[in-house]
């Protein structure tokens, strides 16, 4: 009865809406597939959590400066996977909402314009910046947390120390342009965020501090522009899914079950980009596999997809990945990667203060998924901004995968239902506090058992 209710609720929540208006480890990869301390990571970064699917001028998922997480719901009318948040001026009471804090901004302090320590105004058009993620989230039933990235529970942690340093690529929509990106990170997400799809020891792979702690260069690539044409080589963030890596990225604290089970989080390679309208972007290109840094490890796929923006106020991406993923160290000899994988992500602002996401994912992949079964998920994300300092946001999740069940049905596919609330609080332009509660609903055949979690953190952007 809990498993039918449960597909009943999450099916309500992902379609009733979009009917209504629109005219819109514990759990882990297999063990061998991930660093012997942690569990796998990272996905694509973006840093503006409403507006993953839109299509922008600006070059792609991850090139994005490190401005404070947006909270603003605002689809513009262009699309990128992931979005550079647009910094808004609380000055006047029509931004603010709230008289009683004066018409100027409704932070505790600072100004209405997030202080960085570069600002990319030099000749080169070099911009460089930094972040920090500091958080506690509690153990749970199962001990672990939600045994995803917050897998290091009763502890005050640093998560992400971030330094970024970047050229984008600007080039009007005429005439050539290049440019770079580099990201270091720190913290108990690195050795998640590590390009563990290697052989150990290549690139960041194995780069830990201990139990908990370490480090990656999940990005380092040239990019280069013509036109409305843009191709990035090297290492960079995929573009599947919707919440990435990077704190400054996503509303909440934890992760969905999605992004951290079906996804690869970088890959190696070749990503072109092209505009065709205002409206249509189509991307492709080739990659050395899942998780891989600059050595292939067996693997081989094409990357790609389109994005549309179908009204003013809704978007859509379909991504894909397919071939063989790698992993050729880490598995049996013989194990064959070979398979599929796709995301399918809407987006409506159906005013403009609440928005409305819908993602699905499906993984064809019996080695990395531990089933014969699809991986399958849907994940509905509601959310409502009140003012500049103050967002509310809902997730809930329902996944299907091989890896949930532990118990004597091992092999076939297990589910879980996520629900996860949370607050977004910014006291200043520069600083978002993030509490959040979460319930994991596993289903009986699990060994996994349900657990309710409490977390916070804080991310300050300079």
């Amino acid at each position: 009865m809990m498993r039918v209710t449960s597909y009943v609720l999450v099916a309500l929540c992902g379609w009733a809406l979009a009917a209504g208006q629109l005219g819109a480890q514990t759990l882990r990869q297999p063990a061998s597939l991930r660093p012997a301390a942690l569990a796998h990571v990272p996905a694509h970064a973006g840093y503006g959590y409403y507006n993953k699917n839109k299509l922008q001028e600006e070059p792609s998922p991850s090139d994005a400066p490190a401005a404070p997480p947006e909270t603003e719901p605002v689809v513009d009318d262009e699309l990128a996977v992931d979005d550079e948040p647009v910094v808004e001026t609380a000055n006047s009471c029509e931004a603010c909402y709230v008289p009683a804090y004066g018409c100027d901004t409704c932070y505790l302090f600072g100004s209405s314009a997030p202080f960085k320590v570069f600002r990319g105004d030099n000749r080169w058009g070099i911009n460089a910046g930094f972040w920090t993620q500091v958080g506690y989230h509690t153990e749970g039933t199962n001990g672990e947390g939600d045994g995803l990235m917050n897998d290091y529970p009763n502890h005050v942690q640093l998560h992400q120390q971030w330094f970024f340093l970047e050229k984008a690529v600007d080039t009007g929509g005429a005439g050539f342009d290049w440019g770079f990106r580099a990201d270091y990170v720190y913290g108990t997400d690195g050795p998640d965020t590590q390009a563990f799809g290697n052989r150990p020891d290549s690139w960041d792979y194995g780069w830990t501090n201990g139990g908990a702690y370490g480090s990656a260069i999940p990005q380092l690539y040239a990019e280069l522009g013509y036109n409305n044409l843009t191709a990035k080589i090297g290492h960079f963030y995929t573009i599947m899914g919707y919440e990435v890596v990077p704190a400054t990225g996503n509303f909440f604290y934890s992760h969905a079950f999605e992004f951290y089970m079906c996804e690869p989080f970088t890959h190696t390679g070749v990503l072109l980009e092209q505009k065709v309208t205002d409206d249509v972007s189509v991307l492709g290109g080739w990659t050395a596999g899942w998780d891989t840094g600059f050595e292939r490890n067996g693997g081989s796929t094409f990357i790609g997809g389109v994005k549309l923006q179908l009204t003013d106020r809704a978007a859509f991406s379909y991504m894909t990945s397919w071939g063989d993923a790698g992993y050729d160290t880490a598995l049996a000899a013989g194990s064959d990667t070979n398979g599929y994988l796709h995301t399918l992500l809407f987006t409506w602002n159906f005013t403009d203060r609440w928005t409305y996401v819908l993602q699905s994912n499906l993984v064809d992949n019996d080695q990395l998924c531990g089933t014969t079964e699809d991986t399958l998920s849907l994940n509905n994300y509601l959310f409502y901004k009140w003012n500049e300092c103050w967002a509310a946001g809902a997730r809930l999740e329902w996944l299907k995968d091989g890896r949930l069940n532990d118990g004597p049905a091992q092999g076939s596919a297990g589910e879980v239902v996520d629900l996860t609330v949370g607050l977004n609080y910014r006291p200043a332009a520069n600083v978002v506090i993030r509490p959040e509660l979460r319930w994991d609903d596993y289903e009986a055949a699990s060994l996994l058992q349900d657990t309710f979690l409490f977390g916070i953190d804080t991310v300050i952007t300079y």
